[in-house]
């Protein structure tokens, strides 16, 4: 489509709110025109905003928001694609929601796997969870396959997207394609915290696990250049931007825990296991040093029979030679030999 065309079209729509643009961002309105919106509860909470595209007007109802982010939210809104090339505040507000919903979507990841690391993988109460996870995944891909929603969803997002491009290269050939290098660079210099520093000497350092640590640190970063950017836009940072910092270290401090508890519950079973071998050797050892003294004894009781014996033939009288024991034979032989010449054996 040539640019007359283009332009034709966009005169054709224009204050209609039926451009692209507005029918990607008014689809929650399709199902239902009839449907009553929500009345804010406070009017001055309320911005207008007029599409880029076609003129048409859109009220904003920033009282979903919280209080200190408010100011970011309404610049935002009210600024143009063009002021974002042409204004620094106008620049950071847009950058400053991308990271924002950015850190969002990272918070909730993080928090799920922090609660998947307490869930036992062969516990049934987590093979559940899993399953019912997959088969809701399943359904959903179905019904967006069959969803024309979706798929209208899908076209006008192409649309859209492909139209930005063509105004973000315009723009960039008129202002250069960083207007702000300044702010760029303050963004690029912020450095993600190293929360595996908080246990880096420690012995359960290896146990600490790795991704959630990792997406934290992503996280604060993200969270960190929000800070950069309310600096530049509002010269302060939110008190909320500040205590989702403080978050991170503390969910990094509760990963740290897990990974302490877990080589602590190891240490003790190895310790455990170490007691129960050194008492299997020692009861092993009482049990051969027993053998042993009974083996001993026996010995030894029999090396005293045998001497008892060879003394008394040797102090009876008349006896002769022939009583003595013989080389190599056994006690039972010779006193049965004994008992064959005598007929009782010597008391």
């Amino acid at each position: 489509m040539n640019y007359a065309a283009r332009l034709s079209k966009i005169e054709r729509l224009a204050g209609k709110g039926a451009c692209q643009l507005c029918r990607l961002f008014k689809r929650h309105i399709w199902l239902d025109r009839a449907k009553p919106q929500p009345k804010p509860e406070d009017s001055a909470l309320i911005i207008t905003a007029r599409c880029e595209m076609c003129g048409a007007t859109e009220k904003h109802d920033l009282s979903g928001y919280p209080t200190d982010l408010r100011e970011m939210m309404r610049l935002y809104c009210t600024s143009t694609l063009e002021d974002t090339y042409t204004n620094q505040r106008a620049w950071a507000a847009q950058h400053w929601l991308s990271y924002w919903l950015a850190a969002r979507l990272e918070q909730r990841k993080v928090t799920s796997e922090i609660r998947n690391l307490y869930d036992s993988p062969q516990s049934p109460h987590a093979q559940q969870r899993a399953y019912a996870r997959q088969q809701k995944a399943r359904e959903r891909e179905q019904a967006l396959a069959k969803d024309p929603d979706v798929k209208l969803y899908n076209k006008l997002m192409g649309e859209v997207q492909a139209l930005n491009e063509r105004r973000h290269k315009r723009l960039e050939r008129q202002y250069g394609e960083n207007p702000f290098p300044e702010l760029k660079a303050r963004l690029d210099a912020v450095q993600s915290p190293d929360y595996r520093d908080l246990s880096k000497d420690e012995p359960y350092a290896h146990d600490v696990p790795f991704s959630p640590m990792y997406d934290l640190e992503r996280e604060a970063l993200l969270w960190l250049k929000c800070v950069e950017l309310e600096k530049a836009t509002m010269g302060d940072v939110t008190a909320h931007t500040t205590g989702k910092i403080a978050d991170c270290e503390r969910r990094a401090q509760e990963v740290i825990a897990f990974g302490r508890a877990k080589y602590e519950a190891r240490e003790d079973k190895r310790r455990q296991e170490e007691a129960r071998r050194q008492a299997e050797l020692e009861e092993r050892r009482r049990v051969e040093e027993e053998a042993r003294q009974r083996a001993e004894e026996e010995a030894a009781r029999k090396r005293a029979e045998e001497e008892r014996t060879n003394f008394i033939l040797r102090t009876l009288g008349g006896q002769g030679n022939h009583d003595e024991r013989r080389p190599g034979e056994s006690f039972s032989e010779y006193r049965m030999r004994y008992y064959r010449t005598h007929g009782r054996w010597p008391s």
